[in-house]
């Protein structure tokens, strides 16, 4: 009898169990991003309800994709504020050119008095209405060509309403409008979409460059901005190409470069699958001219890229943020938990072991305006073991450990090439003198400028300074140590100066 009962509270229990599981059918990836908003759960079970009642399963599953990773998503965004912080009503897209815009700024300002602009950071699953959902499905579902486009990019790279971390609009019927041209199938075919966008966008968007700042503190312009507007930065003029190519059935996100690994600054650029298991590369900006297709089937950019990283909606396995608690990483793109790692995609890459503290997070860092920005990760095993994976060649890393938010050299810097690799372990003791002549790019000797030369021994080390006589072509420095980085700092190098090396044989190979 004892057994009886003990085998019915048994099944009394597992529904209960079962249930709470699978609250309102929903899987528990969508029940649990659920559970993290309250304000706004309503509208996002709205949309949940309106396609399960409709029954259809894809959309179904398209609901859920959206929603289960909803949780990483974020919009910065601001409003104006008079000199009390009272809000100030103003919207520049009501108005039909962006000249007008500012005209009606400045006469609010003329009524209100100086305004000043306030950040705001919202989550998605805060803010995002049952309409605003079941429109984006909608809309993405009526452009999707099943036979060009597996249902998983269609999720990843048509579906989603952001690119990244831009104010949410209503973007959709906007660029559909703008861009139905480019669903010409000849053009599809050929593959010259893609520079019939550039082409277009070039005519009429400018890219600010360093000529530039953003008055507003955002780090990027609204879909609808963009048109708006009609110029932004490089980020700006991927994600636009981007919102156009998806309003058009095509899958397309941004492919970004976080540091360059041989030049200094950053990049964003594009990706378009033209056709189930196709790949195509481009820049709005460099045109394609940027993007050469070598024999390996990779495509080059101008420079070494150090590493590329793909803009996803989902939440990606292998990305470090989830995987270990973010205050464990750099401030930087590795703090994402939807990037996917295409380097090798765009660069002949390689991977390099170093010995580093068993079952530790190193980074792998390239030099970038002077300053060594993390790029890649990866974790020792017990024995202290570490691979660096997907490395694009012809750059010099540097890994490092993030210690109370601090960068600490972990290794001694590793120069990547081709078919070999050099660890730069510095060697004071055999010396040797040097004689470093100008090379346009690198370096150009200007009179009575002053030269810093400094190796890398854990940190930058000066070696010795020199000031250029008039028409110096070449300065000689005199003990340096061998199979050492060097970096030669000007007086007028903005920080872009390159670390180098030079080999037995008196070769300067830069980086």
């Amino acid at each position: 009898m004892k057994m009886i009962k003990k085998i019915l509270s048994i099944f009394l229990i597992v529904p209960i169990i079962l249930h709470a599981q699978n609250s309102n059918g929903y899987p528990l990836s969508v029940g649990n991003v659920l559970n993290k908003t309250v304000k706004n759960r309503k509208e996002l079970e709205g949309a949940l309800n309106y396609f399960y009642n409709k029954g259809d399963s894809l959309k179904i599953k398209a609901i859920n994709f959206l929603i289960s990773n909803m949780d990483i998503h974020y919009s910065y965004d601001y409003y104006w504020a008079d000199s009390n912080n009272n809000k100030v009503e103003y919207n520049e897209l009501k108005y039909p050119t962006f000249k007008l815009s500012l005209k009606a700024f400045d006469s609010l300002k003329t009524l209100k008095g100086r305004l000043h602009p306030i950040a705001l950071k919202y989550r998605d699953i805060d803010t995002i209405k049952t309409n605003y959902l079941i429109d984006n499905i909608e809309n993405a579902f009526k452009v999707w060509d099943k036979n060009n486009c597996s249902f998983d990019d269609f999720c990843e790279y048509i579906l989603p309403y952001r690119i990244s971390v831009e104010p949410l609009q209503d973007w959709r019927r906007a660029y559909e409008k703008k861009y139905s041209w480019l669903r010409d199938s000849s053009s599809v075919l050929n593959g010259s979409i893609t520079k019939f966008l550039i082409k277009d966008i070039n005519e009429w968007f400018t890219c600010m460059y360093e000529l530039e700042t953003r008055t507003e503190p955002i780090p990027r312009y609204g879909a609808l901005q963009l048109l708006h507007r009609k110029k932004g930065f490089c980020e700006d003029v991927a994600a636009l190409a981007s919102f156009a190519l998806r309003t058009q059935g095509l899958p397309s996100s941004v492919d970004m470069v976080p540091f360059w690994a041989t030049a200094s600054g950053s990049h964003t650029l594009n990706f378009v699958s033209l056709k189930k298991n196709d790949t195509t590369h481009f820049d709005v900006l460099f045109k394609t001219d940027s993007i050469v297709k070598n024999d390996n089937n990779i495509f080059h950019l101008v420079r070494e890229p150090g590493k590329v990283y793909r803009q996803t909606y989902s939440k990606q396995n292998d990305a470090l943020a989830n995987i270990i608690d973010k205050k464990y990483i750099p401030n930087g793109i590795l703090k994402e938990p939807n990037i996917k790692d295409v380097t090798a995609e765009y660069w002949d890459t390689r991977e390099f072991n170093v010995t580093l503290k068993p079952n530790s997070v190193a980074f792998a860092c390239v030099l970038n305006y002077l300053n060594w920005e993390p790029i890649a990760w990866s974790k020792s095993n017990n024995k202290g073991d570490t691979k660096f994976k997907n490395m694009c060649t012809g750059a010099v890393y540097l890994p490092m450990y993030f210690i109370n938010n601090k960068m600490i050299p972990a290794a001694y810097p590793v120069a990547l090439g081709k078919n070999h690799l050099v660890e730069l372990k510095t060697d004071t003791i055999n010396l040797r003198t040097i004689k470093l002549t100008q090379q346009e790019h690198y370096i150009m000797y200007k009179t009575g400028k002053k030269y810093k030369l400094y190796y890398w021994n854990n940190k930058w080390k000066k070696l010795s300074e020199q000031t250029a006589a008039e028409k110096c072509t070449e300065l000689t420095f005199e003990k340096v140590p061998k199979n050492a980085l060097l970096l030669l700092v000007t007086e007028h190098g903005n920080k872009k100066e390159r670390p180098f090396m030079i080999t037995d044989d008196n070769k300067r190979i830069w980086f």
